[in-house]
């Protein structure tokens, strides 16, 4: 997957977050209610790079409890050494950027998706002598 790059401050992304975090309820009903018809729960949230960013990955979610989401990372890290996809991490629900999950064929959630589609169509489009 590519690692595509957002300043912290896009709007667009600010706007998918707030959304994601606003209809969280919609995925913890999912989960917890919803098991025979959905599947494939997966959030996003930000790792510690060791540097001023973060990098911002996908986890399968095995478990939700006192505000802790306990899941496998479905990312091969770029930036955090410590990491490989494949690892067991735990997440603070209150750091969550994005969820998604399947019903049936349908895809529910992944608000950060078509943002960060639009910033790689820029990237890849952009002109070689622009910044």
């Amino acid at each position: 997957t590519p690692i595509v790059s957002i300043d912290s401050d896009d709007t667009a992304m600010r706007n998918a977050v707030a959304q994601a975090r606003e209809r969280w309820p919609e995925f913890i009903h999912a989960f917890e209610e919803e098991q025979e018809t959905c599947s494939s729960f997966y959030v996003k949230a930000p790792f510690d790079t060791g540097t001023d960013d973060q990098e911002f990955m996908w986890v399968k979610v095995t478990a939700i409890e006192n505000e802790r989401i306990f899941g496998i990372l479905d990312n091969e890290p770029a930036g955090v050494p410590k990491l490989k996809s494949g690892d067991r991490v735990r997440i603070p629900v209150r750091e969550v950027s994005d969820w998604m999950f399947r019903r049936g064929e349908e895809m529910n959630g992944g608000f950060t998706l078509p943002v960060l589609a639009a910033a790689a169509s820029r990237k890849k489009n952009r002109r070689p002598d622009t910044p």
